[in-house]
């Protein structure tokens, strides 16, 4: 009989309750299994595992209204609890491939079953089938899953590869991510596709974002084997396969990608246009780059102000400059964010400030705010912005201490502090004896929330979001990077945190106090708190003053992460009960920019070209996959209604923050170029984005 030229699709969510069995009663001659991944028998299986399976169907295509919640079964071997799993049915019917919708347990042997109950379409029962696989033990890292999911389809063709890991020892040891050992094929060809592979500041996950879109209509297959951790311990062996939709329409190129000579091998951390015209640019390590900008939009050799590094001794970690509103070309005044320069197992914690530069060049230099936290990684004190309405008030970003709220071993146990993973908002113009001392523990005595603090908490839970936009709407948008999986999210423990300071004076609830109220793995050590085994969305979040953005500080008394159990969509965690409702100050996510997307750099586009149609919608640099920028556009009220990329995939190695100018809307993208401890990476730099007309 004639095939159907489509792609068929069973979604089927098997639950708990799923406990009917039906009977395995063999058949002859008809429908059955030809060959299954896991084999019977096979040992050692990684966590994240699909179960393949390629079915001889010598009389027609399955009847898929016989694939069923009891027909096709994956269950725990030693006591037949179900596992939730999602079912798709593909390649013409002559594949199943089988996902459990979490990770499996560790050292866990599972039974795979597919019944008698299952038929063809001529009415022909499928020959029993049961197999039985051993999952991997805790000691060995691997890969849990990846996405694009094993034997998932009609994949976007602009689709990067982002995997979820299970690192006991510590992160992946970045000299291990090769192109021999991080690769993605057309599965028949076995032809190499050609991409960029990053990992995070903790090693806690690997993405491949290939250079160019994929074939449509293409089978790939994805490989991890022979990256190793930083303990040396090699992860498992994994791979996994997805096909690739029709494509559809391309993006149409609005800009001219032109390369900038005289910014190569820098990496610029944040760019502001000053009052003077030229472009100005930070780097990691704490100078002031002077570009002079040319009448095509190219810029001169630029000129390098060190005077932060004199002042320092040697380097800073600087993320963030914002130009003073009341400067002039005349009278420079440069404010910016920094600390101590590390990347790795960092202790000088308190070591984040926020300071003011002046001068023709920048050569005064006044610390106004002092003793800010910083994690042992790359969550610090991050890029800070002017409310133009508010001209005497900076506001900026301090990152998360931990990844999910707990402290956690990739995170040095260190736990979130008063300060930490929020919306920071200081009225520089109440410092009239700079340097304010705002260090909160360990000694420091800052209270944020006495009356006339000039520094205070604005926004809650975001976890480690690196820029932050005052529209000109009035309202404050802060893309905001989610976590990999296995953080630890904390278990309630008033003792640890005033509940007092909370907007409404108190907390009432939920209360998670014993380990059996989350389902997931409990740590009783310096974690006290559950690893939850999910990969967080990206989002951007639209600030209001005391609301809360999902990331637990138990210091403030904010224990539920996201939208806790009840949220029907990407905020709902896994492990949480059902019955566990979100923050009562939990205000929710405007937009999601999916997983491990790291949405980084952010501006509204102010100019008029293009007849206005970019104006006041939200650039955004898309820094692990994509390596592109994304236009969110805005509806009257404010809200994001659509998102769209600007330029194609891959137009940036790791593009981080970005510039307009406003006399003609160009744009200026900054590259941090490929992973390295490196200051000067010879793929990193700037790139000017210019309209076509």
């Amino acid at each position: 009989m004639q095939r159907p030229q489509t792609l068929l699709f069973v979604l089927l969510t098997l639950s708990l309750a799923a406990c009917e069995l039906i009977p395995f009663v063999p058949s002859v001659g008809g429908p059955s299994v030809a060959r299954i991944t896991p084999a019977d028998g096979a040992t050692n299986v990684p966590v994240g595992t699909s179960i393949n399976v390629a079915l001889n169907l010598p009389s027609g295509d399955l009847n898929l209204t016989t694939v069923s919640e009891q027909s096709v079964r994956l269950i725990v071997e030693s006591n037949s609890q179900p596992v939730p799993v999602t079912v798709r049915v593909l390649n013409e019917s002559e594949t199943l491939v089988v996902t459990p919708r979490e990770a499996l347990a560790f050292n866990t042997t599972y039974r795979f079953e597919i019944s008698s109950a299952v038929q063809d379409e001529s009415g022909q029962a499928f020959r029993a089938h049961s197999s039985t696989f051993t999952t991997a033990g805790d000691a060995s890292p691997s890969v849990v899953r990846s996405r694009p999911a094993d034997g998932e389809t009609n994949v976007p063709v602009t689709t990067g590869i982002a995997t979820d890991l299970y690192l006991p020892n510590g992160g992946v040891a970045n000299d291990s991510l090769t192109d021999e050992t991080v690769t993605l094929t057309e599965t028949r060809t076995q032809r190499r596709v050609e991409g960029s592979i990053n990992t995070s500041a903790a090693g806690d996950v690997i993405s491949f974002q290939p250079n160019s879109p994929l074939s449509p209509n293409t089978e790939y297959t994805f490989t991890v084997d022979g990256v190793r951790d930083v303990s040396g311990a090699a992860l498992l062996p994994y791979s996994a396969t997805f096909t690739t939709g029709a494509g559809g329409a391309q993006i149409t190129p609005r800009f001219d990608i032109i390369d900038l000579p005289t910014t190569r091998g820098e990496r610029h951390t944040s760019l502001a246009f000053g009052p003077d015209g030229n472009l100005y640019a930070s780097t990691v390590d704490g100078r002031i780059l002077r570009y002079s900008v040319n009448g095509d939009g190219t810029l001169g050799a630029p000129q390098t102000l060190t005077s932060l590094q004199q002042a320092e001794g040697g380097p800073r970690l600087t993320i963030g400059i914002a130009f003073d509103p009341s400067a002039t070309a005349s009278n420079l005044i440069l404010w910016v964010s920094h600390t101590h320069f590390g990347f790795s197992n960092v202790q000088e914690e308190w070591s984040g400030k926020i300071t003011r530069l002046s001068g023709p060049n920048l050569e005064a230099v006044q610390d106004y705010v002092i003793g800010l936290p910083r994690s042992i990684r790359d969550h610090v004190t991050n890029k800070i912005a002017f409310n133009p309405a508010e001209p005497n008030v900076l506001y900026f970003n301090q990152g998360s201490n931990t990844a999910m709220g707990a402290p956690d071993a990739p995170w040095g146990f260190r736990p979130e502090r008063l300060l930490t993973a929020a919306t920071l908002r200081v009225d520089v113009s109440q410092i009239t004896s700079p340097p304010l001392n705002v260090q909160t523990e360990d000694g420091g005595s800052y209270n944020p929330f006495a009356p006339g603090a000039p520094l205070t908490i604005f926004g809650r839970g975001l976890r480690n979001a690196y820029d932050l936009v005052w529209h000109s709407n009035g309202r404050l948008y802060v893309p905001t990077n989610g976590s990999a999986a296995g953080g630890n999210v904390p278990r309630f423990d008033p003792s640890l945190g005033d509940c007092s300071t909370r907007p409404e004076g108190g907390y009432s609830g939920p209360v998670l106090d014993d380990p059996s109220d989350v389902n997931a793995p409990y740590s009783s050590d310096q974690t006290d708190g559950w690893r939850i085994n999910q990969t967080q969305s990206d989002y951007l979040f639209i600030v209001e003053e005391d609301s809360y953005y999902g990331h637990p500080n138990p210091t403030r008394c904010e224990w539920i992460m996201n939208g806790g159990g009840t949220a029907t969509d990407s905020t709902r965690v896994q492990g949480y009960p059902g019955s566990v409702s979100p923050d009562p100050n939990w205000r929710g996510a405007a937009f999601d920019f999916g997983l491990n997307v790291s949405p980084n750099g952010a501006i509204e586009y102010r100019s008029s070209t293009f007849g206005g149609a970019l104006r006041g919608q939200l650039l955004v640099t898309r820094y692990s996959n994509f390596n592109d920028v994304l236009a969110v556009e805005l509806d009257s009220l404010g809200n994001p209604v659509g998102a769209e990329p600007i330029v194609t995939s891959g137009s940036f190695q790791n593009p981080l923050d970005l510039a307009e100018d406003l006399r003609n809307g160009y744009l200026y993208v900054s590259e941090y170029g490929s992973e390295s401890s490196s200051l000067n990476v010879p793929d990193a730099g700037l790139k000017l984005l210019r309209p076509l007309q």
